[in-house]
């Protein structure tokens, strides 16, 4: 599987710019967003996103557990990108720069 930070052409995220950061799947992903969007609070928060006919919304429902996989490889994508391009917050995870 392959995950990927932009949007396909005719997709949809519902409210894209909150988010500093995605990680897409072909059905699930993983969206990176400050925990107060002022810039107050710089720590990152994630949220689970679903898709469904090429519209990406917060994910609260069940799925198939076929999609792990591709939910796992999102998971495993945002924290490698964390570790990289963001600052360790003690022991209370990471904050944007």
């Amino acid at each position: 599987m392959e995950i990927r930070t932009k949007l396909n052409g005719g997709e949809i995220l519902d409210d894209e710019d909150s988010y500093e950061k995605f990680f897409l799947g072909e059905c699930f992903g993983v969206g990176l967003k400050k925990r107060n969007l002022k810039d107050e609070d710089p720590h990152v928060c994630f949220v689970i996103l679903g898709e469904d006919d090429e519209r990406w919304s917060e994910c609260y429902d069940f799925a198939s557990s076929y999609w792990l996989p591709d939910l796992a490889e999102a998971i495993t994508a945002a924290q490698a990108w964390m570790e990289k391009h963001c600052k360790k917050d003690g022991q209370y995870g990471y904050k944007f720069y």
